[in-house]
């Protein structure tokens, strides 16, 4: 067996459990896609005018077990958990912070989620996600983040401004110091494949939610 050198060019087929990585790769965009879509259509539609003597027990029991699309959304994220779990494989954090643990909705801001900065002691700031099927929350730490560029000049500019204001605020707040960026969040030269292709960087940000599981 040979050795992986820094040197070696990335290849798609060295990837360990990729097609479990495209199964939750797909369930995840199908459950987005299916969050987009306004069922509101289907329930406007002119219904018949109800017969209370031709109706059955049968056919109201069959009507309440119509699944829309949001219902399918969530069994499709609740399946990506259950593989997940099965084959041991762990899903990326920036995945993992858009699913409510409420009711398992992919949390899409202006659509299945709204999104308020609130002030913390501890954090400087904490982005509150609600979700609007179930109304949970979920907390996300948002403290400020260190430049990549010009990290000593940007240290020593929090130096001096924290040391002038730490005499007006010295019985007020504690400062907050600015840290580094999650792992996840970190440029270390992550690949990210579309397909069979590798995807430039430039055209990441274009490909929509879920195509940093693959």
């Amino acid at each position: 067996m040979t050795k992986k050198t820094k040197n070696d060019v990335p290849n798609l087929s060295n990837v360990a459990n990729r097609d479990i990585m495209h199964r939750l790769n797909f369930l995840y965009q199908a459950s987005v896609y299916l969050n987009s879509i306004d069922d509101s259509g289907s329930s406007s539609q002119k219904q018949p005018t109800p017969d209370v003597t031709q109706k059955s027990n049968r056919q109201k029991k069959r009507k309440s077990r119509r699944a829309g699309p949001k219902n399918l959304a969530k069994s499709y994220i609740d399946t990506m958990k259950l593989v997940s779990t099965k084959t041991i494989v762990r899903m990326d954090p920036s995945i993992k912070r858009t699913l409510c643990k409420g009711c398992s909705t992919v949390l899409m801001p202006g659509s299945t989620a709204t999104v308020r900065i609130k002030a913390s002691s501890s954090h400087g700031h904490v982005m509150t996600y609600t979700c609007t099927e179930c109304r949970t929350s979920r907390r996300i730490p948002a403290p400020p983040i260190i430049p990549s560029t010009s990290t000593a000049e940007v240290l020593d500019a929090i130096g001096t401004t924290a040391e002038s204001s730490s005499r007006r605020k010295r019985k007020l707040q504690k400062p907050i110091t600015p840290q580094n960026p999650p792992l996840f969040a970190r440029d270390v030269g992550h690949i990210v494949f579309h397909g069979d292709q590798q995807v430039s960087p430039e055209r990441v940000s274009s490909l929509g939610s879920g195509s940093f599981i693959s």
